[in-house]
């Protein structure tokens, strides 16, 4: 039970964060987005649209803390935050409303207050167990579900309600809604984000499932169709419940990327079950790996995508000649390399270098962004946070000069 003075500062925090919502600067930088309502979000939205730079005179620039890093600073218990709703609930606004205030990036305050419960919350459903401890994010356990055909026997007729994370999910829910009642905000609850590839792979091994790909076709197309079809099914089921979006779905597709898979095992296995998803839903309002995507992009590009992520290792030049102006594009620098170190030229070198191929290639609307920054331990929190200024800065710098370049071209053409 929460004390009176740790409900008054949740009340607070609501107030403030409303404040911010319907502030000046709030209602601009939304202005930079075509917002998607499909219940993600973690510390803030990554999964919207940017729109096209000519349109908003500007290229958004974002930062995206993890929870780690936010813990440092904040000096918070990780593991009450994934299970302690009212804790939860506190410091996610806290966090948001630090970055909002003090980073000053361009990710906006929505009204959506997301439920996250760490990155193996659809891993949960099928008996895989996270590991919470006081400093790190979420770990997955070491073991394997499916070794076998009549692994999958035993995965059928699951009950969401009572399964892994899904009934601290409920209690997540039902006691955020109770002090967000009278506001104008709203709590969504998680959906399935990990892609069939990823959710498999971790159930069955990648060991185990790569050989099936080859060995045992037909075992695999199975276990890949039951990933699917769960994921299908909890999005009816959770749009029954607790009313999240059936209209657009964002899909982290990390484990997918090359050598980890080839394109053809990738065209085989993984793209059909994509589909799938892309049937019931409409189309991905995001599709995001971490990994190296190169040679499956041609592949990728037959889904519906709204925003396509372009990780850290990822060849910007390939993408843009691959999509073009068909989608939008989250474009990620490193976090290590890029953000957290003292290095004034490698930074600029990378911005311009983004920059430069996105205006060579004619892309038209993209961010930059800043992805999966840990920081470097807690002895080094006011380091990393400085490194993070610098970065913004920076960025900033380069995205203004461009901009003014491109108007004064502009009033050239036209004169």
């Amino acid at each position: 039970m929460m004390s009176r003075k740790n409900q008054d500062r949740i009340k607070s925090l609501i107030e403030e964060y409303s404040k911010l919502l319907n502030s000046n600067r709030n209602n601009r930088l939304r202005s930079y987005w075509i917002e998607k309502d499909n219940s993600f979000s973690v510390n803030l939205y990554r999964a919207d649209q940017p729109k096209k730079y000519e349109e908003i005179g500007t290229i958004p620039i974002l930062i995206n803390p993890v929870e780690s890093f936010f813990s440092n600073l904040l000096n918070y218990n990780l593991k009450d935050y994934y299970t302690i709703p009212e804790i939860y609930l506190e410091k996610l606004l806290e966090q948001r409303i630090n970055q909002f205030k003090y980073f000053m990036d361009d990710s906006p305050l929505r009204e959506n207050i997301g439920i996250f419960l760490g990155s193996y919350y659809e891993l949960s459903i099928f008996g895989m167990n996270s590991i919470f401890s006081e400093n790190h994010s979420a770990m997955l356990e070491n073991k394997t579900i499916i070794k076998n055909k009549s692994d999958l026997d035993k995965l059928v007729n699951i009950d969401f309600k009572k399964n892994g994370l899904v009934p601290v999910a409920i209690k997540f829910y039902e006691v955020i809604s109770k002090y967000l009642e009278g506001s104008e905000l709203r709590v969504d609850f998680p959906c399935f984000y990990r892609g069939p590839f990823g959710i498999l792979a971790l159930l069955m091994g990648f060991d185990n499932l790569l050989p099936n790909m080859i060995l045992d076709p037909d075992f695999t197309r199975k276990a890949f169709k039951l990933i699917t079809d769960y994921f299908i099914k909890y999005a009816k089921w959770a749009k029954k419940e607790f009313n999240t979006s059936t209209n657009i779905i964002p899909l982290f597709n990390d484990d997918v990327s090359c050598p980890t898979i080839s394109p053809t095992l990738y065209e085989e296995f993984v793209y059909p079950e994509e589909k799938r998803i892309e049937k019931f839903f409409g189309r991905f309002s995001y599709w995001h790996s971490c990994g190296n995507c190169n040679e499956l992009v041609a592949i990728i590009n037959r889904l519906k995508i709204d925003v396509i992520n372009v990780s850290a290792v990822g060849d910007l030049e390939i993408f843009t000649k691959e999509f073009k102006n068909k989608t939008a594009y989250e474009i990620c620098v490193s976090p290590t390399r890029d953000v957290i170190n003292n290095n004034y030229i490698s930074k600029s070198i990378k911005l311009d270098y983004i920059i430069n191929t996105c205006k060579k290639n004619g892309i038209e609307a993209y961010s930059i962004m800043a992805s999966a920054l840990e920081g470097t331990g807690l002895g080094n929190a006011l380091n990393d946070i400085k490194n993070v200024f610098q970065w913004i800065s920076i960025a900033r710098e380069k995205v203004n000069s461009f901009i003014n370049q491109e108007e004064k071209r502009t009033i050239s053409n036209n004169h």
